[in-house]
């Protein structure tokens, strides 16, 4: 049991920001599905933008809340923490439109196989934004 508590408290953050990461990822997958499907038919990048705006709600406050722990002091701090959590994952939508441009647009590959593949990659960068831009130590 102390072995667990301990693995537990060395890696929880990395735990919490799977957890968290595959319920956005499935978000995102869900969103942008229910846009794609026949009757709705909404275009790609569109549908990739709106699923990205729901998800990336639903990540910045559980990333915040339970992974980092981050706390702000007013309204300004959490603004700022905010802008820049926002900003980091506006680089890996870039990173996502242009990933799946040229797998999908360009080359035909399967839509939602490729999705999935760039969601892993998009996991990873957004962590490492997170952990070095957004929700760094403030001591």
């Amino acid at each position: 049991m102390d072995n667990i508590k301990q693995l537990w408290n060395q890696y929880r953050e990395v735990i919490m920001y799977i957890i968290f990461g595959v319920l956005t990822t499935v978000i995102n997958y869900i969103v942008y599905y229910l846009l794609r499907i026949p009757s709705v038919n909404m275009n790609s990048s569109l549908a990739i933008c709106i699923a990205w705006i729901v998800s990336i709600l639903f990540a910045f406050i559980t990333n915040k809340i339970w992974v980092f722990e981050s706390k702000t002091n007013g309204f300004l701090e959490y603004f700022i923490e905010g802008v820049k959590f926002f900003g980091a994952r506006f680089s890996t939508l870039i990173f996502e439109l242009a990933f799946m441009y040229i797998f999908v647009t360009m080359l035909h590959y399967n839509e939602m196989i490729f999705k999935a593949i760039a969601q892993v990659a998009i996991i990873v960068l957004n962590y490492i934004l997170s952990k070095i831009l957004v929700f760094k130590d403030k001591k």
